[in-house]
């Protein structure tokens, strides 16, 4: 009864100072000083979007972008938490449960707050991938040159393993002849019944723009992966009845593993699919999985819920869309898994040697897994759905559109140059037979 009292008291007394402060130059100023910060602070959020997004390269687009949706999910929430608490609910909530009118509010704010932070660090592991995947997209363009000079040459891929190439002297591997495989299959007479490609058509070209369409897909954090979330939070819950600190962390390494452990069987899966793809059969001009299929008496060309390519992954049709969801959700697990490591140790009351070691244990499994796994994961995966398929029409007619358009420019700019030097050539003999008359 007596806080009740000394809380009411206190209310009143704050309603009193601020209907006293209501009409004087001091609230005047002051509401004058954060309008001024807001509008101030909202042109250089603006100034500082527009020069990143005209900065930014077509390829790094979709982080940028993403980032952004997430500011503005971020400023949504903030705006529901302040017309929840104009409304009083919350307060009377938070006093039912904690005593407080505050204590849910500021928990509010700071658990949504964190959970943005989160989502930040996904997207700058994603931008580490993004950034990994720059030096992937010039090797298949290479590699595209190499056996373009090959085939002027008149020589086959598998004659090139070995040599040297380019001014750097890369030394060519037989990742060249899997790649020389996958393009010639992937225009092969099959795939050009459904879809005649132009002369200029560039597979690494293609490639890079379904990279980009990937890293869009794989930034945009799905209902799937807030599923998942969810249940951790649950998990978690059960997680802090533990009051052992080196029992929370002996989980967290556990967790390390299980990622790194799912991460290793998605590689060895893709690597299946790219060996099946990659490499002919015996005595067959198709790919090695087509060869299969036709001994077991399958038809490959005959027509299924689940194509013959698709029956190569994990539960089928929906099997590329599982596999990225996997890779997706082991990104954003890693960001969690940093932010309750973090946790465990600013909330542990005194750090150990044996903390110590356990911090060793919990941080190599998932730093394996993003630095070599997800970036090894993502790249097979881009190769093992973009091909053979051919289920990026979008993308193929954006790849085929662009060569034309720079086709167009190239004769435009050709012609313009042949007829500036035909008119010099032209006015040349007028111009010295006109000075002639004139002396």
């Amino acid at each position: 009864m007596e806080e009740a009292a000394l809380e009411e008291a206190y209310e009143e007394k704050v309603e009193e100072l601020v209907e006293a402060y209501k009409h004087t130059d001091r609230m005047r100023n002051s509401i004058m000083i954060v309008l001024i910060l807001i509008v101030i602070i909202t042109i250089c959020f603006e100034l500082a979007c527009g020069w990143v997004l005209k900065n930014v390269s077509e390829f790094t687009k979709p982080v940028v972008v993403i980032l952004f949706k997430e500011l503005t999910v971020l400023g949504f929430i903030a705006l529901l938490v302040f017309m929840s608490v104009k409304t009083g609910i919350p307060q009377a909530i938070s006093r039912q449960i904690f005593g407080t009118p505050t204590e849910l509010v500021e928990m509010f704010d700071m658990v949504h707050v964190m959970l943005f932070l989160v989502v930040v660090a996904f997207v700058a592991l994603a931008s580490y991938v993004l950034w990994r995947f720059v030096a992937v997209c010039a090797d298949w363009k290479e590699m595209d040159r190499i056996l373009d000079d090959a085939e002027a040459e008149g020589k086959k891929a598998e004659e090139l393993v070995g040599s040297t190439y380019g001014p750097s002297q890369r030394r060519i591997g037989v990742d060249v002849t899997h790649y020389a495989f996958i393009r010639h299959n992937f225009v092969s007479t099959t795939v050009r019944n459904q879809h005649k490609f132009d002369p200029g058509f560039r597979l690494s070209k293609y490639l890079t723009k379904c990279t980009t369409e990937t890293f869009e897909e794989l930034v945009e954090v799905e209902t799937e992966t807030w599923v998942v979330t969810i249940a951790l939070i649950i998990l978690a819950r059960l997680y802090s009845l533990f009051h052992e600190e080196l029992i929370k962390m002996a989980g967290l390494v556990l967790v390390g593993v299980l990622l790194l452990g799912t991460n290793i069987l998605l590689r060895n899966k893709f690597l299946h699919i790219y060996t099946m793809l990659a490499r002919p059969g015996p005595g067959s001009p198709d790919p090695l999985y087509v060869r299969l299929l036709k001994a077991r008496g399958g038809d490959a060309e005959a027509p299924a819920e689940c194509s013959p390519h698709e029956q190569l992954f994990w539960f089928g049709a929906y099997g590329p869309k599982f596999h990225l969801h996997v890779i997706r959700t082991s990104v954003f697990l890693i960001a969690v898994y940093g932010a309750l490591l973090m946790l465990t140790l600013v909330h542990a009351t005194e750090v150990t040697a044996t903390h110590l070691v356990v911090i060793l244990l919990a941080l190599p499994c998932p730093v394996v897994t993003m630095l070599h796994f997800v970036p090894q994961n993502l790249r097979l995966h881009i190769l093992c759905t973009s091909i053979e398929m051919c289920r990026r029409r979008e993308v193929l007619h954006e790849v085929e559109e662009e060569i034309r358009e720079s086709r167009h420019l190239f004769v435009s700019r050709l012609v313009l140059v042949l007829k500036s030097h035909a008119c010099r050539l032209l006015n040349r003999p007028a111009s010295a037979s006109a000075g002639g008359l004139g002396a």
